[in-house]
């Protein structure tokens, strides 16, 4: 499909197996695209239709980014630019649930550093339309006092993971995180790894095997198939 059908510039790798798929969105880190994180899609469950879409602010050193952070760095985006990028993406889940074979109820997001603040953001933001989340090295961007549903978050499957020898975004961000996180109800995964600001190979592994679990669990319980309709928005 032509990208100026969307919100979003964006890649997919299509889902083997019938119609429709559970979906599974990412979100690159800062001053990359959305080729970045595609070929990890091959090392994940084939039955997961993946979209990897592009942040929408250039980043002066190169690729982009998804908001900007103001002087006090990690952990407080500046400006508007985060509330810009929700509002875009907002807007792209509802057109990609209408253009791809994915399922409404099983749409799973997933970043890499600040594509992982985004992550975690959406699936805090929007508990009815996002089924679950993978958070790798980056945070919940609490700062930003965004209105989050954490009533309606029970249950959800959440898989974060950060390096103990991360420089970029230290540890201790992450682990700010799953103490965030633990306070809900949120089924979480947390993990950490003797790496830095990079996805390991273990890593991968260990989320390949919990999103099969969490596919798997969704699949058992099964529910009724019913496409968006477009909403209004305020």
């Amino acid at each position: 499909m032509n990208d100026s059908q969307f919100s979003l510039v964006h890649a997919t790798r299509p889902a083997g197996g019938d119609d429709p798929h559970p979906g599974l969105l990412l979100l690159h880190g800062r001053g990359t695209d959305e080729h970045d994180l595609l070929p990890l899609a091959g090392e994940l469950d084939p039955r997961l239709f993946t979209v990897s879409a592009r942040a929408p602010f250039r980043f002066p050193y190169g690729g982009y980014a998804w908001y900007d952070l103001d002087p006090r760095g990690v952990g407080f985006p500046g400006g508007d630019t985060l509330e810009q990028s929700l509002s875009l993406l907002d807007r792209f889940i509802d057109e990609i649930l209408r253009a791809y074979p994915i399922r409404i109820d099983q749409l799973y997001v997933g970043g890499f550093s600040m594509g992982a603040s985004m992550s975690a953001t959406l699936a805090l933001l929007y508990p009815d339309r996002i089924a679950g989340a993978l958070v790798l090295s980056g945070y919940v961007p609490a700062a930003a006092n965004l209105p989050f549903r954490l009533d309606e978050v029970a249950g959800h499957p959440i898989f974060e993971a950060h390096g103990i020898h991360d420089a970029v975004i230290p540890v201790e961000w992450g682990r700010r995180s799953r103490d965030f996180f633990a306070e809900t109800a949120v089924e979480l995964t947390y993990e950490e790894y003797p790496i830095g600001h990079e996805i390991s190979q273990r890593e991968l592994a260990d989320v390949s095997t919990w999103l099969t679990r969490v596919l798997d669990g969704a699949d058992h319980r099964g529910s009724p198939q019913i496409r968006p309709p477009g909403r209004e928005r305020i």
